[in-house]
């Protein structure tokens, strides 16, 4: 999560065909499904200025698991694929939304 700053983030389809990019600012969750899939990344991320940033890896979810109790660790990877969820609907309306505006202004 990014508690502070800015990112740039470069994502790479799996074909290596296209890529896209966008800035992330504070309070924006980053890699989520890759972590929680315990997939491959397909993203490289620069900072475009100081930032901080909270990791939370395989490791160290093991070890919430482990100590504060699964439970917790669950209540965690709901709380962040709920934030996923909410960040694909916003993606999904502004998608919408710049269409409409092109096919009004081309029309």
């Amino acid at each position: 999560m990014i508690e502070a700053g800015m990112l740039r983030a470069v994502y790479i389809l799996s074909d290596g065909s296209h890529s896209i990019s966008e800035s992330m600012v504070a309070g924006t969750v980053a890699g989520e499904l890759s972590f929680l899939s315990r997939t491959k990344r397909n993203t490289n991320v620069v900072a475009e200025r100081d930032s901080v940033l909270w990791k939370m890896d395989v490791d160290a979810h093991e070890r919430m698991g482990k100590e504060l109790g699964w439970a917790t660790a669950r209540k965690f990877e709901e709380t962040v694929l709920k934030i996923a969820v909410a960040e694909t609907e916003v993606l999904m309306v502004s998608r919408a939304l710049f269409s409409r505006v092109v096919q009004t202004l081309v029309h």
